[in-house]
């Protein structure tokens, strides 16, 4: 029966890969990964634990329970009612499963429901899922394929990546990927929170014009990536997006951003130099925390403000000038920077200055006129 089974899946794969190869949904490889579900293993997998959602009709994957499969089927049913969410965090740190497939019942995957499946390869999400919640994919470093049923009316898988259903925002990339580079389609207008976290294989990425917003640590922990090519159409940075990315050399920061968030560039420890826009008016707490390797800082006459730890432990940072339009600069702003000499155009100390801005030994210049 076995036997007859893989014999119909093999005849089944060779009828249909040329139709497939030309179908924009999702790659034959995908549908592959796909398909194999159904003619491999369709049983639903044992020792699932479940829970009794709210509404008292409908029950969610809860936990891995004592399910050993490294192939992960979760059933449609349980108890005789429809399950309709996999729970936040139901598989986090399941290292042993490589695949998973959703059933047509489920409507929501929730926050963190696969986070630290380091095995996992290949997940198939079925036309009813209609809410995916907050990056529920983190450090998920083998995934491969995101698999979208072509039905599903909010989200589309290409190239295995995950994306909305109109194709604007890009919601995941799958890290396991072994590319080097990525080009982000320029139908694309919006990088999701989250998107391309842990993908520590890239080391370039190239972002069009046609991206206007970028979600918060959208590329946070890609640890192999030097550069990026940031669109000129973007007015933010925000919280979190390039933290801990500790081989970023050099980053262009275009004209148009007017905001740099919160630890946007925290822990960027190749990061040499910075040119921030004359846009920006204020320097987020820890944005640029940790940076070991900056030498210089260009901070333009917009900004009126700088946060605190902003430029603390940038051991390398020898020279800063700030000029007299900031009027408050927050608690330990340059802490542990020991070689930094800062230069303020500012006579003396403003009132509004925090009175721990800076460690008690770094020599600080009043009144420089640039000289």
């Amino acid at each position: 029966m076995k036997r007859l089974l893989k014999i119909l899946y093999l005849l089944i794969i060779l009828s249909l890969s040329i139709a497939l190869s030309s179908c924009g949904d999702f790659s034959i490889q995908e549908w592959m990964d796909d398909v194999s579900f159904q003619y491999m293993n369709n049983t639903p997998s044992e020792g699932l634990e479940f829970r009794l959602n709210e509404d008292g009709i409908s029950y969610s994957v809860w936990n891995i329970g004592f399910c050993t499969d490294e192939n992960v089927i979760i059933p449609d049913t349980y108890k005789g009612l429809p399950v309709t969410s996999v729970y936040s965090c139901a598989f986090s740190g399941c290292t042993s499963i490589k695949r998973v497939k959703i059933p047509n019942s489920v409507v929501t995957i929730d926050m963190g429901a696969f986070d630290y499946c380091s095995s996992l390869e290949t997940i198939v999400i079925p036309e009813s899922v209609t809410n995916i919640v907050y990056s529920p994919f983190e450090d998920c470093t083998s995934l491969k394929n995101i698999v979208v049923n072509k039905n599903n009316q909010h989200y589309k898988s290409i190239d295995g990546n995950l994306y909305s259903k109109d194709e604007k925002t890009l919601i995941r990339y799958a890290i396991g990927k072994e590319e080097k580079s990525f080009t982000i389609p320029d139908f694309v207008t919006s990088i999701g929170s989250f998107a391309f976290e842990d993908a520590n294989f890239l080391e370039s990425i190239f972002m069009p014009d046609s991206v206007t917003k970028i979600g918060n640590h959208a590329f946070s922990w890609c640890t192999s990536l030097k550069s990026i090519r940031l669109s000129n159409s973007i007015d933010e940075i925000p919280w979190g997006t390039f933290n801990y990315c500790t081989s970023l050399v050099d980053v262009v920061i275009p004209n148009s951003v007017t905001q740099i968030g919160k630890d946007a560039f925290y822990s960027c420890k190749a990061l040499v130099r910075i040119e921030i826009p004359e846009n920006i008016t204020e320097i987020y707490d820890s944005t640029f925390y940790n940076c070991i390797s900056l030498k210089s800082v260009n901070i333009p006459k917009s900004v009126t403000k700088i946060g605190a730890y902003a430029f603390a432990s940038c051991k390398s940072l020898e020279r800063i000038v700030i000029p007299d339009s900031v009027t408050r600069i927050d608690g330990f702003a340059f802490e542990y920077s020991s070689k930094l000499t800062i230069y303020c155009e500012a006579k003396s100390f403003p009132s509004k200055w925090h009175s721990c801005w800076k460690p008690e030994d770094t020599p600080v210049v009043w009144g420089y006129a640039g000289n």
